[in-house]
């Protein structure tokens, strides 16, 4: 859904890698061959990550 915040995980070790906000509805992602969907807000290492 549009503007939900989302958690990527990495896919072997199950860990949080970084949050983001969906830029598209899903269906609008489900037409789309290319491009971001996602607007990246904080990942491993930035500042409020590590506090």
């Amino acid at each position: 859904m549009k503007d939900s915040y989302v958690v990527i995980v990495d896919e072997k070790n199950k860990k949080p890698l970084s949050v983001g906000k969906m830029l598209f509805t899903g269906e609008e992602v489900s037409l789309m061959k290319t491009g971001k969907v996602i607007k990246n807000i904080h990942w491993i290492g930035d500042d409020l990550w590590k506090s």
